[in-house]
């Protein structure tokens, strides 16, 4: 087990938690500033869900990838990814932050 503290621990806390937002949604230090713990909370949640999708297609590319080493020279290789439809797109930024508000105005209170 390791002893190392995580970053949200100590006295950098505030600094390693804008860090984290700026890396991984590019906020500079004013716009993390200015969102609300529930906007916080709402970002973290939204961060889990990004990794673990990120990790299922990692998966998924390493299990085609081991499926095509070992097929036949006959059959034809699977395909390592689908092309994106049109019409599917990434939420923008600013509809990302609306959606926050929302979701934090019904969740009763932009503090909380």
């Amino acid at each position: 087990p390791s002893k190392r503290k995580p970053p949200d621990a100590g006295p950098n806390r505030r600094d390693a938690r804008w860090a984290w937002a700026a890396i991984r949604f590019g906020f500079t230090p004013d716009e993390y500033e200015a969102l609300t713990t529930t906007q916080l909370l709402l970002l973290q949640k939204a961060d889990e869900e990004l990794t673990v999708q990120e990790g299922e297609t990692v998966r998924g590319a390493v299990e085609v990838a081991i499926a095509n080493s070992c097929r036949k020279r006959s059959k034809k290789p699977i395909r390592l990814f689908e092309k994106v439809r049109a019409g599917v797109s990434v939420m923008s930024r600013s509809d990302a932050i609306r959606k926050m508000r929302g979701i934090e105005s019904v969740m009763g209170g932009t503090n909380g």
